[in-house]
């Protein structure tokens, strides 16, 4: 790679500011620019450009993001209740495509955006980012190897808060309601718990 990645980002609520500040390391190395971003809320929009030094096309609309001619691949964190039509627009432009977890509130959403993104033959990674952490890789290798012999039962506690307002003051609600993201507590946040005992 000679330039570096010039990514959309399409949706700038609470997450995307994690997300700002990992990209605004590999910004700094080099590897990624982000030169778009979208948010209905023009305060999320702020906070991220702020996080990032500067955003070059900034806006409302998570769709001009996607067809942004300055845009070669797309993130998109928007609750989930919307992955489905934004990832059918990022298959339609053919870029590739960092999609937050859940991929969608029902099972039967997911196969359709599973199947949208291998028609258009892109690159997709859900934002499964655990299975990445070092400790998880080392667990995965000893049970692999058997190097403690083989596994007789596993346990996985799941101590985090649930980033929802009521328990966090001020923040976003929509992830308890099922008609936006499906399952609540054990599909929006106790995923990465199956993801990687899987």
């Amino acid at each position: 790679m000679t330039e570096p990645l010039r990514l959309g980002l399409v949706g700038c609520g609470s997450i995307a500011q994690a997300h700002a500040a990992a990209l605004r390391f590999l910004t700094e190395d080099g590897l990624v620019r982000v030169t778009a971003a979208a948010d209905p809320d023009p305060a999320g929009v702020d906070r991220v450009e702020k996080i990032l030094g500067g955003i070059e096309h900034t806006g409302s609309d998570g769709y001009a993001v996607i067809d942004h001619e300055a845009v070669d691949a797309v993130v998109n964190i928007t609750p989930t209740r919307l992955h489905h039509d934004y990832m059918a627009a990022i298959a339609r432009a053919g870029k590739p495509c960092f999609a937050e977890k859940p991929l969608a509130p029902t099972f039967d959403v997911v196969v359709d955006i599973v199947r949208l993104v291998r028609d258009a033959g892109i690159p997709v990674q859900v934002g499964f980012q655990s299975r990445f952490h070092p400790l998880i890789r080392r667990l995965r290798s000893m049970i692999e190897t058997q190097e403690s012999g083989a596994p007789m039962a596993y346990t996985l506690r799941d101590d985090q808060f649930w980033p929802t307002d009521g328990v966090v003051a001020e923040h976003s609600s929509w992830r308890s309601d099922r008609a936006q993201a499906g399952g609540d507590a054990l599909l929006e946040h106790s995923i990465h718990s199956y993801d990687i005992l899987d």
